[in-house]
């Protein structure tokens, strides 16, 4: 259950990375005239605090379901000094 929890987060922040925000406006759809865009946007740092608690977790579905939600959560400019973590965990996978 918890690795598809964080599948599910997984999902929520690809759908806000700098690359989904090129592709909308691309498209002609302002993200920020989306307003769950904006939200999950602002709470990014917020899910990744609860989601990097699984990191080290001893199942390694969960683990590895985390590390796939951290990554998209890491286009964040406040997250930036935290990618430096991640690099040995998606070495590992």
């Amino acid at each position: 259950m918890r690795a598809e929890l964080l599948d599910w987060l997984d999902s929520a922040a690809n759908e806000v990375t700098d690359e989904a925000e090129a592709t909308s406006r691309n498209c002609g759809f302002p993200p920020e005239d989306y307003p769950p865009f904006v939200q999950i946007r602002e709470i990014r740092p917020a899910i990744f605090a609860a989601v990097s608690h699984c990191l080290k977790d001893p199942d390694p579905h969960v683990r590895e379901a985390a590390i796939a939600a951290c990554v998209p959560l890491l286009d964040d400019p406040r997250l930036f000094s935290r990618r430096r973590e991640l690099v040995p965990l998606l070495r590992k996978t």
